[in-house]
Parts: structure tokens; C-alpha cells; sequence
């Protein structure tokens, strides 16, 4: 029982520790692509007020999180951008509802908001 605890443990470290370096690793790479293509989108879609907020990059996740496609639905176009493709999430500073996915893989960026959803 010891033994599969430590197992899984050294798993579960190991894994954590590389996730953490591949964020880092993509977020020095294409951290300031991201940052100037969604400040772009910023300013196009959101509300004016927003276009003066700094954004920073807060991590890397794979699969855009503003996609709805189902698991199983493997023949739709997007179920690549929603489950495959590297984002590199960005928040605004000062801390507001909106937040910026970046996708490595295509180079576009996509606004989350309540005040972008409301345009």
C-alpha cells in the first residue's frame, strides 16, 4: 500500500513539475505575441473603457475554455481549437471580469466577459 502511494505521489510531482515548465517555456516564448494580439482584440470588441487595462499573462491551459464542443463530437471542426491547442490565458490588471485565451497553435485571440458577451 506504501509503495503504490509513493508511486503515485512521484507521479503526480513529476507531472506537476513538467506542466509547470512547459508554461513557462510557451509563455517566454509567445507571451508577448499573446499580449499584443489580445490588447488588439481589447480594443476592437470590448467596451472603450477597457482599452487602457495591462494584460498579463496568468498561465498556459490546453484547450480553449470559450469553445462548446462535446468530447465525443471528434468530427467537428473545432474539437482541435477545444481540447489540443495551447492557450496562454491573460488577465486584465486592475483585476475586472475580463479575461483574454490566446491560441498558440492558430494566433488568434478570444475576449471572456461579462461586458464583451453584453456588446
Amino acid at each position: 500500500m506504501l509503495a503504490a502511494a509513493m508511486a503515485g505521489a512521484k507521479v503526480w510531482a513529476s507531472d506537476r513539475f513538467h506542466r509547470a515548465v512547459y508554461s513557462e517555456a510557451i509563455i517566454a516564448a509567445y507571451g508577448e505575441q499573446a499580449r499584443t494580439t489580445c490588447q488588439r482584440e481589447v480594443v476592437r470588441q470590448a467596451p472603450a473603457a477597457y482599452a487602457s487595462l495591462k494584460l498579463t499573462p496568468s498561465g498556459v491551459v490546453i484547450g480553449s475554455p470559450n469553445v462548446r464542443v462535446a468530447f465525443w463530437d471528434v468530427d467537428n471542426p473545432l474539437w482541435e481549437v477545444r481540447y489540443r491547442h495551447p492557450h496562454v490565458m491573460l488577465t486584465a490588471e486592475p483585476l475586472t471580469d475580463l479575461s483574454c485565451a490566446f491560441d498558440v497553435t492558430a494566433g488568434l485571440a478570444s475576449l471572456d466577459g461579462k461586458d464583451v458577451q453584453a456588446r
